[in-house]
């Protein structure tokens, strides 16, 4: 199994970024597919993904049962998560349509999913020395659109006490835009053209680094970023982009998961 744990020297944390190796799936979902919603097509077995999250939450200490979830739509809504919800989980063990999740209560374990977009998971303090969690999901999208403005905004820290992981995601080699992709980028804000780069014609995004940058105009200077990417390594790690250009765009999600002890 691939687990890259996170803040492993903090106690009382346990967290990480998993790939798709070491699961129960079959076929196009082969591996840890941890992702029990359906995306207009053919859906993984439900047993299967059940079981995937189950040795996932295990790896870090945790059980399934104490696992949110959200429905994620490429958006910039945080939803604070608790104990409460736990009991209004749907079947999917998510509570609402958003992109990223903050808790400051032990015995919840935040989960994200992704394939290709960016996993962020956050740890701070606030003022009163409560810790607080976080994790987020950004495609170009959330990221362009402030989730991580608003992940940050939610988790109420003091900003010199959060560290981020930046986990596995497509890295800018495999990530080709359009030229009118770029431009929205450009209109926004023209030193924006960093993030992008021209090599034998094709227009490639750095969505990584775009997420770092968002991270520190936070204030947010304590941050690991994995190198790992999505895209070109498919017997690693499930990718999105692989899949449409190989396999009907049929894959699944790998999972993200922090919890305070």
């Amino acid at each position: 199994m691939m687990y890259d744990p996170v803040f492993d020297a903090v106690p009382n944390i346990q967290g990480g970024f998993f790939g798709r190796t070491g699961g129960v799936s079959q076929g196009a979902y082969a591996g840890l597919n941890c992702d029990p919603r359906t995306h207009g097509h053919e859906q993984d077995n439900l047993p299967y993904v059940n079981e995937n999250l189950d040795i996932a939450c295990r790896t870090i200490g945790s059980a399934a049962d104490s696992l949110i979830m959200v429905d994620q739509v490429h958006g910039a809504e945080c939803l604070i998560a608790g104990i409460e919800d736990l009991a209004r989980r749907d079947s999917a063990m998510m509570i609402g349509k958003a992109d990223a999740l903050v808790t400051t209560q032990r015995g919840v374990t935040l989960g994200i999913l992704t394939a290709d977009c960016v996993p962020v998971l956050l740890l701070g303090a606030r003022e009163n020395s409560q810790p607080v969690i976080g994790a987020l999901h950004a495609g170009w999208r959330g990221a362009f659109d402030g989730i991580v403005r608003s992940t940050i905004t939610a988790m109420k820290a003091a900003p010199h006490t959060i560290k981020a992981a930046i986990g596995p995601s497509i890295q800018q080699s495999s990530y080709e835009v359009s030229a009118e992709f770029q431009e929205r980028f450009l209109r926004r804000d023209k030193s924006f053209a960093v993030f992008f780069t021209a090599v034998n014609g094709k227009i490639l995004f750095d969505l990584p680094a775009f997420v770092k940058k968002e991270l520190q105009e936070q204030n947010v200077d304590d941050i690991e970023m994995s190198a790992h990417d999505t895209y070109s390594a498919p017997d690693r790690f499930f990718s999105h982009r692989f899949a449409t250009h190989h396999d009907n765009g049929i894959t699944g999600r790998q999972i993200s998961l922090i919890s305070l002890k």
